[in-house]
């Protein structure tokens, strides 16, 4: 099969839009927003088009390509439809023209740059190199001969672990864990290791006769419901759209038929959570009207929130870009060390002291709020500009490591990285978050994970015997 575009190509298109987002960044009145944004478009369209060539499966898995998708969908477009589309009835007027600003402030300008960066560092990434076929590798192929019991052994224990996770929510479950701090571990634990578990089984059956398919997507259906139905809906949701972008990457389709897809797939899983939303505010207001609550729940949850976390990044970069570091960042490598092991550790989590500094937001016991301000926020605070591009090698190297693995370690690796990746793309999350729950949540996949492949190669020593 002949790619869309020939990588060259590509790769000189998505160094030039590096490039010119870069200098739209330090020269604001030379580049208009509208063109910056039209050019990053178009690189994502490019990155996407060599993504799904069947010599880069599963290359729509790639985080070097989704996060940018998503810091794009959120902090480009849903501004720019808050910005330009008519004002929502209950929204005032001056609260729609301050965070109405963000459309075409320097803070979009930056997600720009950032978006254009890792999406070059994505064509360079060994998905969008011809990476090897998952299906290939020696370990896949022993799955997939025995993945009817490793599939009922994995949905198994998602299953297992989603029920957990119920009688937690509504019985206090881990709440009696008589060891101090284990109740909270094995909380944590619960979802990467559902997700872990269900994205393996969905690898393992696309090889399998339809009915071992249908069962396995309908009971990771029921698993996702009942974390949605713990009040955890966004990544589930989000889980449930990767697990159909593995699918699609490891069968493969036509660039056309993936981008449309993959565009239903988004729009599907957003207005999901947020008629998910609109549920739940229904049952706290019965007498609300549920179209009413739709409604606000699209402008308030897909646009104004996403404005609002916008205009406070702007404020970040208006009272820190020109900020000199005098020393290095700690943020996200404090995420990483326990605080037993670091008993004066600065507090990670600062979305109450952000809201209130940077959102003008009223805090208190009463009335909570944090903002997350995005993965960029944080550096910017601790840096000015150098902080942000230090960030933002730190956040791409990571992510062409987990791509990497994914593509270099076949289904294992795939399904780990596919689990990985709602925490991975959370764009809107603060940097020292970001390092800390990536690397905690694979830590919690990583014991099933070698345990899924000691088996397989038991079963190859078996063959070999």
């Amino acid at each position: 099969m002949t790619d869309v575009f020939p990588r060259g190509w590509v790769i000189a298109f998505s160094f030039l839009a590096a490039v010119t987002t870069l200098a739209g960044v330090f020269f604001p009145d030379v580049l208009p927003s509208a063109a910056l944004r039209i050019l990053v478009a178009i690189q994502l369209a490019l990155l996407a088009s060599r993504l799904v060539s069947p010599k880069a499966r599963p290359g729509l898995l790639n985080p070097l390509f989704l996060l940018p998708v998503v810091a794009y969908a959120l902090f480009v477009i849903a501004p720019a439809c808050f910005a330009t589309l008519p004002r929502p009835s209950f929204i005032m007027p001056e609260i729609h023209a301050r965070y109405a600003s963000y459309f075409g402030s320097p803070a979009e300008r930056i997600v720009l740059q950032f978006v254009s960066l890792c999406l070059l560092a994505g064509i360079y990434d060994p998905f969008a190199r011809s990476a090897m076929p998952v299906r290939r590798d020696a370990v896949s192929a022993l799955l997939l001969r025995d993945r009817r019991r490793i599939g009922a052994a994995a949905c198994a224990v998602a299953g297992g672990a989603a029920a957990i996770k119920l009688m937690d929510t509504k019985l206090g479950l881990l709440d009696a864990v008589p060891v101090p701090g284990a109740g909270g571990v094995v909380h944590d634990a619960l979802p990467p290791v559902i997700y872990f578990c269900l994205a393996a089984a969905i690898a393992i059956a696309q090889k399998g006769p339809p009915r071992e398919w249908l069962l396995t997507g309908l009971w990771s259906a029921l698993c996702l419901f009942v974390l949605v139905s713990s009040d955890l809906a966004r990544m589930p949701l989000a889980f449930a759209t990767f697990a159909i972008l593995m699918i699609i990457s490891l069968n493969g389709v036509h660039f056309r038929r993936a981008m449309m897809i993959g565009a239903i797939t988004i729009l599907v899983g957003a207005l999901s959570a947020v008629a998910a939303h609109s549920f739940r505010q229904l049952q706290a207001a019965p007498k609300t009207d549920f179209s009413e609550s739709l409604v606000q729940s699209l402008s308030g949850k897909l646009m104004l929130r996403q404005a609002v976390s916008g205009w406070c990044l702007d404020r970040v970069v208006e009272r820190h870009w020109d900020t000199t570091a005098n020393s290095l960042p700690i943020g996200p490598v404090a995420g990483l060390v326990p605080r037993i092991l670091w008993p004066g550790k600065p507090a990670v989590s600062r979305g109450g002291e952000y809201a209130v500094e940077y959102c003008n937001a009223i805090v208190s016991k009463e009335n909570p709020h944090s903002e997350a301000l995005t993965l960029l926020a944080e550096p910017i605070m601790e840096g000015g500009k150098l902080g942000l591009f230090v960030g933002e090698a730190l956040i791409i190297l990571l992510l062409a490591v987990v791509a990497a693995l994914m593509a270099r370690f076949g289904t294992i690796a795939v399904a780990a990285g596919t689990a990985l990746l709602p925490w991975l793309t959370a764009f809107e999350q603060e940097l020292a978050f970001f390092v800390a729950n990536s690397t905690k949540m694979f830590l919690f996949m990583l014991p099933f994970a070698i345990a899924l492949h000691l088996f397989a190669r038991r079963k190859k020593d078996m063959a070999e015997a």
